[in-house]
């Protein structure tokens, strides 16, 4: 600061203070965009809100000091620079906005928050999602740097406006966020913002209360006459500098044992975890009914998609389904707790974590005779990148569930689109030892009613087995003994379907019979009835490089263990069905109480399921208005509790005036209620911007007011204290009611906005002999008084 005036110098460290807290907040939401633009953005929201601030703190006549042209300024500077950096690529040039992006930017300011909350993160500079920081950044940087510059008193308030940043950030980030400093952890990490906040918060407050005593104490030497007392030359520096330090130690210690004792993996629970997701799936066929439609004459040969850099023998992924109704087994719906119902946006990067074995390729898959909502996919996903004409459709209504790897687009595919996957891919490897798998955490599924076929044949199968996983293996080579039948022309006759009436069917007879959709559910079910939480996969296997036909559909299971989600395959080798054998006496199908499913209205994965009508309606119905009561009173809370902590300074005022007039009210001398009385007026004509009475006796303080009712309160006030005769209760509270009329009066004469501002005002808690910096305030007239009145007054 060498060269610059000391105000110069002291409001340019107040600017700095601000920014850099402002900065160290925005670096909250790094969790939620994981993009360099959000520094980017942030730091010219910033800045043209600061220099927005300082040419209004500046201003001072004529056409520049009107009222009105500050928040034009204001909000024409967010529309221009808002529209043209925030929304590049609808802006001219990427800077310059344009009628385009200024009708974006309006719709997306009011939108955009929500999306923030229900895109899965990171979102990168996806559709308009970086408009909440840029409108932070610089409403608050406006607001706050303004009271800093501006005001006096009240400028510590400015630092509510990076306090309301960082938590925003806090509140709107993700619970397992990743760290960008390696070997530290999120929570840690999150713990050191704040404890660095803190710090510097503190040292600012101290170094202005600082400065501001200083200039109080020089400008009255200057103006009065009197020597500077009280400075404490070198020693009262050296003081400041060991509180300083001493704040500093302390904050940044608490920020060490913050981040020395909270867990490294443990969740927040954040905002986006409350927003119901957007994707329903059971507005849309359950994707493993279709399975016998791509067996059609005319599906059977049909080239669904074409896809490159796949690696041989790698399956696609269509859906992940892991809810079993009795029915069909389907994508968990979104109110259950199911890992594969859970669908969020996903417009920039996945963050998956590292497994061995797999290793990172680029896939591209074009659409050709394939249709549904359900996005084919390989691994698991880290980013897709789509192309053609319906990009920026596929775009805005991509989904995404991490539990399951399913992919899905609302809108459905169509011949031509193509995209680009960059995944996650292990090498195939079906020699996998089952045998020493033991089952891991999940789901299992609940049934009312389980066919006694399974159990018979987990009983046939396993007799004589010991252990989880053998008991596994068994199961999966039993199933492999069947044999393959699609029920087609020329093929033995074989149901399609997988309900509980089917399965029990299929596992009931003398021989297996079935494809892939039967052995991969008779897995599953199976599975569970050993312990492992199990999964179906529908997808597909290419037969050839580069080409996937209707013919290459298949199902596979998945099981969970104590090392994750294995595949298990217990679809057989094709080979030809022998002679039926008698039926065995033993092993005749039950019944089941379970009807038949309803004929599906058509094999298209895009039509909407509802297999309870209207009660399932109903359901959903009662479901929706609770999450949405629910979803209300949250927000209505999480409001009250930001209003409360926005509103803490304000009612400690009011709270600490309030028991200052109680407890001066209820002394039991009611002499000393008078004379406490009397400081209660002083401060009640000190909260309306009245001065402080300084060295005038009372009754000429209550003429220099010029106020109905303060003479009589001085003259009251100094008879009571000076008076020989016993002061009655009945004297103390007539005193205490003439207070309360003059103020009474005084209010009468103000506007609302005035009597709201006294009764906020801090002035009456401040030291009562430190005057307003800068402002000499005029002695009171000194006024002769009658010989009977004519004690001196006591202050």
């Amino acid at each position: 600061m060498t060269g610059l005036r000391p105000e110069r110098g002291q409001r340019a460290l107040n600017i700095l203070f601000f920014m850099v807290l402002m900065m160290l907040a925005l670096s909250t939401l790094w969790p939620i965009y994981r993009h360099p633009r959000l520094f980017l953005i942030g730091g010219i929201a910033l800045a043209a809100g600061c220099a927005l601030a300082l040419f209004t703190a500046a201003r001072r006549r004529g056409f520049w000091a009107s009222r009105w042209l500050p928040p034009a300024l204001l909000l024409v500077g967010y529309l221009v620079i808002g529209a043209g950096v925030v929304l590049p690529s609808h802006s001219l040039w990427g800077v310059l906005p344009t009628g385009e992006s200024l009708l974006k930017l309006l719709r997306e300011t009011a939108l955009s928050w929500k999306r923030l909350l229900t895109v899965d993160a990171p979102v990168g500079a996806y559709q308009g999602l970086l408009i909440p920081p840029f409108l932070l950044l610089y409403f608050l940087g406006f607001g706050g740097l303004l009271l800093i510059l501006r005001a006096r008193r009240t400028a510590p308030l400015g630092v509510a406006a990076p306090l309301l940043v960082l938590i925003f950030g806090i509140l709107a980030g993700v619970s397992r966020p990743l760290s960008p400093i390696v070997g530290l952890s999120p929570n840690a990490l999150l713990a050191a913002q704040g404890g660095l906040f803190l710090v510097i918060a503190l040292v600012w407050l101290i170094w202005r209360e600082r400065v501001r005593r200083g200039r109080a104490t020089a400008i009255l030497a200057a103006t009065e006459g009197a020597p500077i007392v009280g400075t404490g030359g070198a020693r009262g520096s050296a003081r400041s500098v060991l509180a300083g330090a001493l704040v500093v130690a302390v904050g940044l210690g608490a920020a060490a044992a913050a981040v020395a004792a909270l867990p490294a993996d443990t969740p927040r629970l954040v905002l986006r975890d409350s927003i119901e997701p957007p994707f329903d799936t059971r507005e849309y066929a359950a994707p493993l009914s279709s399975f016998r439609a791509y067996f059609n004459e005319d599906r059977r040969e049909e080239r669904q998609f074409t896809v490159s850099g796949l690696p041989a023998g790698a399956r696609i992924r269509v859906a992940t389904l892991d809810t079993y109704d009795g029915v069909f087994y389907r994508a968990g719906y979104p109110e259950e707790p199911s890992d594969t119902g859970d669908f969020r946006r996903v417009p920039y990067r996945i963050d998956q974590p590292e497994v061995a074995g797999e290793t990172e390729r680029s896939v591209e898959i074009t659409i050709d005779g394939y249709r549904g909502v359900w996005l084919p996919t390989a691994g698991r996903l880290i980013a897709v990148d789509f192309y053609g004409d319906r990009s920026a459709t596929l775009d805005n209504s991509f989904f995404y569930n991490r539990g399951g790897g399913t992919a899905a687009v609302r809108s459905g595919v169509a011949a031509g689109d193509s995209y680009r996957l960059d995944a996650l891919l292990a090498s195939p490897d079906d020699s996998a030892d089952l045998s020493a798998l033991r089952p891991g955490p999940g789901r299992m599924q609940q049934l009312d009613e389980v066919p006694p076929e399974l159990r018979a044949r987990v009983r046939e199968w396993t007799a004589g087995v010991t252990g989880d996983g053998a008991k596994l293996a068994a199961v999966v080579a039993g199933l492999r003994e069947g044999y393959i039948s699609h029920g087609g022309p020329g093929e033995v006759y074989s149901r399609s379907g997988h309900a509980l009436d089917r399965m029990a069917q299929f596992l009931g007879g003398p021989r297996l019979i079935g494809d892939a959709e039967q052995y991969a559910v008779a897995a599953a079910l199976l599975a569970e009835q050993l312990g492992f939480p199990a999964r179906v996969v529908f997808g597909f296997l290419p037969s050839e490089e580069g080409t996937v036909t209707g013919e290459d559909v298949t199902a596979w299971t998945e099981v969970s263990t104590r090392e994750g989600w294995v595949s298990l395959d217990a679809t057989p080798e094709w080979r030809e069905v022998p002679e039926e054998d008698p039926l065995d006496p033993e092993r005749v199908s039950h019944p089941l109480s379970i009807p038949p499913p309803p004929a599906p209205e058509s094999d298209d994965s895009v039509v909407p399921y509802r297999p309870d009508g209207r009660e399932l309606e109903e359901e959903r119905e009662d479901s929706a208005w609770l999450a949405t009561l629910l979803t209300v009173l949250g927000y209505v809370a999480l409001g009250l509790v930001v209003l409360l902590i926005l509103a803490s300074p304000i009612l400690a005022t009011a709270g600490t005036k309030f028991w200052r007039r109680r407890a001066r009210r209820r002394r039991e001398d009611p002499r000393e209620r008078i004379a406490a009385g009397w400081e209660e007026a002083v401060d009640l004509a000190v909260d309306r911007g009245a001065p402080r009475p300084g060295p005038a006796t009372r009754r000429e303080y209550a003429l220099s007011l010029n106020r109905e009712g303060f003479a009589e309160l001085a003259r009251e006030a100094d008879r009571a204290i000076f008076d020989l005769d016993p002061v009655g209760p009945e004297r103390a509270q007539a005193y205490w009611d003439g207070i309360a009329a003059t103020r009474e009066r005084w209010d009468h004469s103000l506007s609302r906005w005035a009597r709201l501002r006294a009764w906020l005002s801090p002035r009456s808690l401040g030291k009562r002999r430190v005057r307003a910096a800068g402002r000499r305030e005029r002695p009171a007239p000194v006024l002769p008084t009658p010989a009977s009145e004519s004690a001196p007054g006591l202050d």
